[in-house]
């Protein structure tokens, strides 16, 4: 009889696990639309006032470094300013470096 209710309320925890990371994840979902909406919203006004979007500034950061052969800070610079890992960092400095696009999201 105690083995059923060790059982019984390993279920109810696994259940209850369920519940409440499917709620999250709704619920981070819900926030990940919103947020991709205000970022829309935001960019329509930048651009209508003309205003640089920040990953072309970060290009340019780039290729100002890289023209001094300064390929680490270069990398440091798309790090601090995307929060990308040091591959992925590496990685879009190599892509400028080879003549990519001029901005970092394109």
């Amino acid at each position: 009889m105690e083995l059923f209710g060790v059982f019984a309320l390993c279920l109810l925890v696994f259940v209850t696990y369920l519940l409440l990371s499917m709620q999250l994840t709704s619920a981070t979902k819900q926030l990940h639309r919103r947020l991709a909406a205000q970022e829309a919203a935001l960019a329509g006004i930048a651009a209508q006032l003309g205003v640089p979007r920040p990953d072309s500034l970060i290009a340019g950061q780039v290729r100002e470094a890289l023209a001094k052969g300064e390929k680490i800070r270069a990398i440091k610079i798309v790090r601090e300013g995307t929060g990308a890992g040091r591959k992925e960092a590496k990685a879009l400095v190599e892509q400028i470096e080879a003549g990519g696009p001029r901005d970092l999201l394109r």
